[in-house]
């Protein structure tokens, strides 16, 4: 969340998650010699995201960093792109997707205990059904 956080600076270069410019990091692992890949979503498999709402404001809160603001302002279309790339992996046997059937309202800024115990429980059953082809 880069809105809500502050870049890491390491040797003088500030960084932040990934997942702004990598959603579903798979294709590394390929470009790297996999052969298998493990995808691990937090949201169903049939999720797909929207158009960030409040882009102003983000593009307000990152102005000294127009990168992140692009990556942030086309991510939702990256991370469709990509699920729809792992589920075609996935037909031909090169990609393993665990996905949770039901997220329990949880999001990125969920803190209930409940709520995130549910959906913990969630992603162990699913890799549990999984288990085979692991």
């Amino acid at each position: 969340l880069p809105v809500f956080c502050k870049a890491i600076n390491i040797n003088g270069v500030d960084y932040y998650d990934g997942g702004v410019s990598d959603p579903v990091p798979f294709e590394k692992a390929f470009e790297d010699g996999c052969d298998k890949v493990i995808v691990v979503l937090t949201k169903p498999v049939d999720f797909r995201k929207t158009r960030e709402r409040f882009l102003p404001v983000i593009r307000a809160a990152m102005r000294k960093y127009p990168s992140i603001y692009n990556g942030i302002s086309s991510r939702h279309e990256l991370y469709n792109t990509s699920v729809e790339k792992a589920i075609e992996y996935e037909k031909q046997g090169k990609i393993i997707i665990i996905a949770p059937e039901n997220c329990y309202g949880v999001d990125t800024l969920t803190r209930e205990t409940e709520a995130l115990e549910k959906l913990y429980q969630e992603g162990y059953e699913c890799t549990k059904k999984c288990l085979d082809r692991l």
